[in-house]
């Protein structure tokens, strides 16, 4: 049972708002803002306003600017706001020009000639405020990088930036300038997260390790992906795109609702030009980001204002965002064992979710499910959710374990429906973890594994849902029945099959008739017992075409 739990609105703005996130509402202008805006929601990029992000990419990238930008991309701010006043000075006396230095730019000017990353334009000037052209940036970058750049390969450097896994190829031309705009080098500076240092180790993975970046923000913001082994993989440059408009909207959206802001203020773009598009965009970062928690609706006035509403105030959201996230982790680690397939990683958390959460059963009859039981903080910390939180908690265990999986939603014997779809060595199919999680009346608590792992045309039996919105699923191949050898043709190999279990120590079975019509299950389990001498329960799913039984 899946149950709305947001709404949207349409106001005419006729007053304006004093508090406002600090969201660009101006057009799209220059051609590296979105990159601008990444770098920045990374922790890499400041910009030249204190209260809101100001990106300032038509300024010129002087090197005061410049040497800035890298210093902090590279997360040597710290570094640099260690460095005394005094040691500052010392560092700049000699440069008969270093009153031109910006007072915000000398500490890292200061810093960039006492690490040796920067010498002056002659023995007493370093030019704080010449234009860098494309070489120069190239060659402070590979620098940074530990490439030795001189006189005989700087006209390469830009060639040598991309063939270390920075710019394209085919961008080499559109950064030979020589005059940079604070857009180029943002441009420019995006691509080194790819890029390998001379030890061989990527940016990235180098900023990751520092905590310069966190393991959140790199996977949220698609700049690495879990491995299933505890670590994170860096993109693959030649993998790796640019950040599109699309992308700076999508992910200032899973900005404000991962930090409960309540203002959000939009790009002008075809993506946004109406409140139907905005409410699209936003039920999308939610349906592919169940980490986010607690939103409730928006409003949207005709400004381009967008007000997000919460069913649970930040401070508590923010914690149960947190834990959420630890659990995730504990579970993962504690579950998935080295060395494990796709499939036996699925198998292994799917089972984990069941014997750990029960289906909000009360709640349900009692039409007052809490907030909690549509999410996977309630599935996973507190042990409790209806269908939405166990397809929420089933994406992100097995997202975090390295297996792509997604949640749809849909209807089901004539309810609103959520479960998913994951990706077992290339090809999809669909799990419902609520459907094998039955509420038995006796109270007992079982597995069950009718819906693990069914094509399309095996779950249509009783699923609906928008298949143009969704991977078709047409392999059996990974169907649990089908990869465990657990079909039987007729009555006499199903007794046959199920006698041999249970005289192996098996005491929990689970079968499909391969052809059930027809198919008297309780004939067959009565010869079973009677050749066992022992009593069992059972189950028969007809629709499947499923025996369960227990002794």
């Amino acid at each position: 049972m899946k149950k709305s739990k947001v709404f949207f609105a349409i106001i005419v703005a006729v007053v304006m708002f004093n508090i406002m996130a600090p969201h660009s509402k101006a057009e799209f202008t220059y051609q590296f803002e979105p990159e601008a805006w990444q770098l920045h929601r990374l922790g890499l990029f400041a910009g030249a306003s204190v209260h809101t992000f100001n990106p300032d990419l038509g300024a010129p990238l002087t090197r005061q600017v410049g040497v800035t930008l890298l210093l902090n991309f590279f997360g040597k701010r710290s570094d640099v706001e260690a460095m005394t006043p005094s040691e500052i000075s010392g560092l700049l006396s000699k440069y008969k020009d270093q009153s031109e230095i910006s007072e915000w730019a000398r500490p890292y000017l200061a810093y960039a000639v006492k690490t040796g990353m920067v010498v002056g334009t002659s023995g007493d000037t370093i030019s704080p405020n010449n234009v860098l052209d494309g070489y120069s940036l190239a060659a402070l970058i590979l620098r940074q990088l530990g490439y030795v750049v001189d006189r005989t390969n700087f006209t390469r450097s830009l060639e040598l930036l991309s063939k270390v896994g920075g710019i394209a190829a085919n961008e080499v031309g559109l950064f030979n300038k020589s005059r940079l705009l604070k857009d180029h080098g943002v441009g420019m500076i995006y691509t080194v997260l790819f890029a390998s240092t001379a030890d061989g180790q990527k940016v990235a993975e180098k900023l990751i390790e520092s905590g310069y970046i966190s393991v959140d923000k790199a996977v949220a913001y698609n700049l690495a992906s879990y491995t299933g082994d505890g670590c994170v993989e860096i993109k693959d440059p030649s993998a790796a795109k640019r950040p599109s408009l699309y992308d700076q909207i999508y992910y200032g959206i899973y900005e404000a609702l991962a930090n409960f802001e309540t203002y959000l203020s939009l790009p002008e773009s075809s993506y946004t030009d109406t409140p139907q598009k905005v409410f699209k965009l936003i039920e999308r970062c939610l349906r592919e980001n169940p980490e986010l928690l607690y939103y409730s609706g928006c409003i949207y006035f005709s400004d381009g204002t967008v007000k997000l509403q919460y069913s649970k105030d930040s401070i508590t959201g923010i914690r149960h965002q947190n834990a959420l996230k630890q659990r995730i982790k504990e579970i993962v680690t504690k579950v998935v064992a080295p060395g494990m397939s796709e499939y036996e990683k699925e198998l292994a958390l799917h089972d984990y979710l069941i014997e750990n959460c029960k289906y909000d059963r009360r709640s349900y009859e009692n039409k007052e499910i809490p907030q909690e039981s549509f999410n996977a903080y309630g599935a996973l910390c507190l042990g409790t959710a209806v269908c939405e939180g166990y397809a929420e908690a089933m994406k992100l265990l097995l997202n975090r374990a390295g297996v792509e999986c997604h949640i749809v939603t849909g209807v089901s014997k004539g309810e609103r429906h959520a479960w998913n779809i994951v990706k077992i060595d290339g090809e999809t199919y669909h799990l419902d973890a609520t459907y094998n999680d039955p509420v038995m009346l006796d109270g007992r608590d079982i597995i069950r594994y009718h819906y693990f792992n069914l094509s399309d045309e095996e779950i249509e039996t009783d699923h609906e849902w928008d298949e143009t919105l969704y991977p078709s699923c047409n392999s059996t191949r990974y169907n649990y029945y089908v990869y465990n050898s657990l079909i039987v043709s007729d009555t006499h190999e199903f007794i046959r099959r199920a006698v041999e279990e249970v005289n192996a120590g098996n005491t929990k079975l689970t079968f499909r008739i391969q052809n059930a019509e027809g198919f008297d299950y309780v004939s067959a389990v009565r010869a079973v017992c009677n050749r066992l001498y022992r009593k069992c329960s059972v189950t028969f799913n007809e629709a499947f075409g499923i025996v369960d039984m227990v002794f």
